[in-house]
């Protein structure tokens, strides 16, 4: 048992060391030997803990604290899931670990036979879900994948929500008695056949046109409101603005450069900083104001921007203005935009810009942008994120990459910012 434990952290060790603030954490998260703690817990568990022999013959004292540390442990666990999200620091060093061993005590708690949780969380709903718990951890994901439009810059639809979980639980309830259960006594085969027979499989077919008909309705749009026509751009900018094409999955694109795009002029007082978003909007923002210097590059992080500041501190090209838009590409932490703010307190004004991405890191980015901007007075937040909201026509397919009507838009919320600021 030991030696399961030992291995166990050592699994949650390699985790905290392999895992990379502000970086994709595919690796650890998927990786078998960062994620072998928790199965190893569980089988540890096992081992000291089998239900078989434990016995219901303890005292009132015993049973009512076993209770009391479920209890305990539940509240943890919803703790937990209500305060961190899959980009916390926190749940890469140490967190899963923490997780998976509350996980243990409560299910300690559960399997002994004296507990009285177990009449709780038994009752036939949460029976109903546990058993098909599997089949709804299938089918919820390709469900929402299908059922969700590519570009939503509207709020979170409540109705697509509810049809997803519905689709979701009527798969999970099909699949687990036509699928599942068949397979696990050895008549599925000759289920089929029995389905065939009966003309059940017409009624099964009716079912699964149903559930299509709910993911249609839940993908489906309702129409906006005509939006308010796009400013004009700037007399002084007559390019036509960067094309763009699909997003890939690192949030990079084949009509953008591969290596650094900088629009410069010499004496410049505005710096911006960011990915290929404001590529798209560069044709707009180099020349209003006259002279900004715009550094972009696909697939940048906020992980990179301090060297890159750096690279046009010692150019002799970071203004007293700096524009930074990133987040486009990944999450990073407080602790990381903090020190880069830290390192630029001697520049007149830095403005942040929120980011609309449809990936998960989004709101996280968004969160810490919003916070942390608050904490410098020589910060100002530009809200992309809310300017951008029911505007779909502004973007590509991607959802991220601007059209050059949504390019044109970007550069005047981020010129009109500029021009409003006392300092300018």
């Amino acid at each position: 048992m030991l030696y399961i434990l030992g291995c166990a952290f050592v699994s949650a060790i390699a985790m905290a060391v392999i895992y990379e603030p502000g970086t994709d954490p595919s690796r650890v998260y998927y990786g078998t030997d960062t994620r072998a703690s928790a199965i190893l817990i569980g089988a540890a568990l096992a081992v000291v803990w089998p239900s078989w022999r434990l016995s219901d013959n303890v005292s009132s004292s015993s049973r009512t604290m076993l209770d009391m540390t479920g209890v305990l442990g539940i509240v943890m666990l919803f703790i937990l899931i209500a305060q961190t999200n899959e980009y916390d620091d926190s749940l890469y060093r140490g967190g899963f670990l923490y997780l998976s061993l509350i996980t243990a005590v409560v299910i300690a708690v559960l399997v002994h036979p004296a507990n009285r949780l177990e009449r709780l969380l038994g009752c036939r709903p949460l029976s109903w879900i546990g058993k098909r718990s599997y089949s709804l951890y299938i089918w919820h994901y390709p469900i929402i994948i299908l059922s969700s439009p590519v570009v939503n810059t509207d709020d979170a639809s409540y109705m697509r929500m509810a049809l997803q979980v519905t689709a979701s639980f009527i798969m999970a309830g099909l699949s687990y008695k036509y699928i599942e259960e068949p397979i696990r006594r050895g008549t599925f085969w000759t289920g089929l056949q029995s389905l065939r027979r009966s003309g059940a499989g017409s009624q099964l077919g009716l079912v699964v046109i149903v559930i299509a008909i709910i993911l249609v309705l839940a993908s489906w749009k309702t129409d906006s409101p005509t939006p308010d026509p796009v400013p004009d751009a700037p007399a002084a900018v007559s390019r036509d603005p960067v094309q763009t094409e699909q997003l890939q999955c690192s949030c990079s694109d084949e009509n953008h450069p591969a290596e650094n795009t900088s629009h410069s002029a010499e004496g410049a007082e505005i710096t911006a900083i960011g990915d290929s978003v404001i590529l798209d909007a560069a044709p707009f923002l180099e020349k209003q104001p006259p002279g900004m210097i715009i550094d972009g590059k696909v697939g940048r992080q906020m992980s990179q921007a301090g060297d890159v500041l750096d690279g046009l501190r010692e150019q002799g090209k970071l203004g007293h203005k700096i524009i930074i838009e990133l987040g486009t590409n990944g999450v990073f932490n407080q602790s990381q935009l903090k020190s880069l703010l830290a390192s630029l307190q001697d520049s007149q004004q830095i403005y942040l810009i929120t980011t609309r991405v449809p990936r998960g890191w989004q709101n996280t980015v968004n969160d810490n942008l919003r916070e942390i901007a608050g904490e410098f007075q020589n910060v100002q937040l530009i809200d992309w994120y809310s300017a951008s909201e029911n505007r779909d026509d502004l973007f590509y397919g991607d959802g991220v990459h601007l059209k050059p009507e949504g390019a044109q838009y970007y550069a005047s919320l981020l010129i009109d910012a500029i021009k409003q600021d006392k300092t300018y």
